[in-house]
């Protein structure tokens, strides 16, 4: 599964003539010189624009404001496989996310049906032991197991010099992390 997200800066509308495959009509405003690339790209790579296939107001949709408050544009795009299209859930704007930004937070619900891999015989490939995921137990056929912990203080490690007071505390060991 391939999964891009990110500010492309590229605006690609409602008109999806001939781009059935890579986006829906349910866009905002008008295509971009950026939009028209970043449509071909999809296109080439077999993406689909998730922000423009799911009905919602536009402050859902809308990803950007201007300084001024008047101009909004949906440029913030995720983009997945069309393979994995029906996985896509829905996206949308989050307004309510203070990101310090004049950016809005675009959430993309992805529903995965995975089956386990099974053998020539049937049986699935692989066993695993679920109870070692419970805290505090340790694992019944290894010899040792191992927590790491990461650790922001000036003081965590005594007598060693570390930079910026990262350490790391690995099975009760002490060793010192550079960042």
């Amino acid at each position: 599964m391939k999964i891009l997200m990110g500010d492309l800066n590229a605006k690609v509308g409602t008109n999806n003539l001939d781009r059935e495959t890579i986006m829906g009509s349910r866009g905002t405003g008008e295509q971009n010189e950026n939009g028209e690339p970043f449509a071909e790209f999809c296109s080439l790579n077999d993406l689909v624009i998730g922000s423009t296939l799911f009905p919602h107001k536009a402050i859902h949709k809308n990803t950007w404001v201007s300084p001024d408050g008047r101009t909004e544009n949906q440029i913030d795009h995720i983009t997945i496989n069309r393979k994995w299209r029906r996985s896509l859930c829905d996206v949308r704007v989050r307004r309510e996310a203070d990101a310090a930004s004049d950016h809005h937070l675009v959430v993309a619900g992805v529903r995965l049906k995975l089956k386990a891999h099974k053998d020539q015989t049937g049986r699935p490939s692989h066993k695993y032991n679920v109870s070692c995921l419970k805290e505090n137990q340790k694992p019944m056929n290894s010899k040792s197991s191992y927590r790491i912990d990461s650790v922001y203080s000036p003081n965590s490690l005594r007598n060693q010099e570390t930079n910026n007071g990262m350490a790391c505390r690995v099975s009760g060991k002490q060793h010192a992390k550079k960042y």
